[in-house]
């Protein structure tokens, strides 16, 4: 599969005897898989290239299907999208590795789709497909994947990972909160001081609903711009119902996923009253749920944030970054990621290939005050590449 784009940093042209990484991210928006090859220097990023790949409509729909609480699919089904998705993967990674062909990549760094995120008793597990022994056959490159079970597996939420490599590379003398915008909000809280403990946590739906919603009645894949969203008006009693989900009142640590917050969930929350709202208002209804819940979570955090930096795919989305500013205490600097440098739609990928850096060079993540686990874990299986024909 070609990718929509690759996209190279004429900063990164001058050849570099450092080694590359390339991090590879399916995140809970299905909207596709972004790609971000990346050469680090003393664990600062410096990006090579960048590319997207969307994903086929078939596949797309499958994953959404898949990732339902109640999914009544065979094994076989899950198992062959298992390879379906990497397949999908391997070919990207080998369109942007090929796209620098006098530069070694040292690792792929891949997150895998999650479809399963349960990360409390009775079942403390997590699932993501993508087979990574496929990855690494089909492109000869040293795969890293399944980062999220060792951290479950001491005990932690095994969810948001990212926020330690958020550390290194958005630290600011003012106290910072780097809100994640993908298919469920995450939130990254860097203190000034580096006795004070980084906190980590997801605050609940972000793109995932708006994405479900407009693409159930307008066929498309996300509100560009929000302006669908816009158009409607917030219905207050359809919010309060969907305020009172007992996740949003979760004390930390915690996780969530699509598996969780979905139509499903929706219709759980509203009942009979899905059927009554304007689906425009809804929408909504729904930018307003991300906006509240991402503002009210910061606020009860043990510090006062005074900047915000935003990043993800919701990024994007002027409506919705407009309710979260203006539910935000006065004062309170709002910025993109891309002021900082850094690309807001390849945050998670560029984390991913310094996690595939800090496992291939076995350097334990401490985690503790993010996810609870009790020590620090080293992240990820490797999957050794091979030199091979396959194409």
């Amino acid at each position: 599969m070609t990718p929509q784009r690759i996209a190279t940093n004429p900063s990164t042209l001058p050849q570099s005897s450092g080694s590359l990484y390339l991090g590879l991210m399916s995140g809970t928006s299905l909207d596709g898989v972004d790609a971000a090859l990346v050469e680090f220097t003393k664990n600062l990023p410096r990006v090579v290239a960048t590319a997207h790949t969307p994903f086929p409509p078939s596949l797309r729909e499958r994953l959404a299907d898949i990732t339902r609480r109640h999914w009544q699919g065979s094994m076989e089904a899950l198992l062959k999208l298992d390879h379906d998705l990497a397949i999908v993967l391997a070919d990207m990674a080998q369109e942007i590795i090929a796209s620098q062909p006098k530069r070694s990549v040292a690792a792929i760094g891949s997150h895998g789709q999650t479809v399963f995120h349960a990360p409390s008793e009775p079942i403390w597990n997590t699932w993501q497909l993508g087979d990574p022994s496929v990855i690494a056959y089909r492109t000869g490159v040293t795969t890293v994947a399944d980062f999220r079970r060792a951290d479950l597996a001491a005990g932690g939420q095994g969810a948001p990972l990212t926020p330690a490599f958020h550390s290194q590379v958005f630290a600011s003398p003012h106290p910072t909160a780097v809100v994640n915008l993908g298919g469920i909000a995450n939130i990254t809280v860097l203190p000034v001081s580096p006795e004070q403990p980084i906190l980590g946590f997801d605050s609940g739906p972000a793109n995932t609903l708006l994405d479900q919603w407009i693409f159930r009645h307008q066929s498309q894949p996300y509100d560009r711009d929000g302006h669908w969203g816009a158009s409607g008006r917030v219905d207050p009693s359809s919010l309060q119902r969907l305020l009172q989900d007992a996740y949003f009142h979760t004390p930390l640590p915690k996780s969530t996923g699509t598996d969780y917050f979905n139509l499903d969930w929706l219709k759980h929350r509203l009942g009979d009253r899905i059927a009554t709202l304007k689906p425009a208002d809804l929408q909504a209804t729904l930018t307003e749920l991300t906006a509240i819940t991402v503002t009210e979570a910061m606020q009860k955090l043990p510090m006062n944030v005074t900047r915000v930096v935003l990043c993800g795919g919701g990024a994007h989305n002027t409506f919705l970054c407009t309710r979260i500013e203006s539910l935000l205490p006065e004062g309170t600097e709002l910025i993109h990621s891309s002021l900082l440098g850094i690309d807001p739609d390849f945050v998670e990928a560029i984390a991913f290939a310094w996690l595939a850096k800090r496992r291939i060079e076995n350097i334990a993540i401490d985690l503790r005050s993010i996810t609870g686990a009790k020590q620090a874990m080293v992240l990820g299986a490797i999957y050794p590449g091979q030199e091979t024909s396959c194409s």
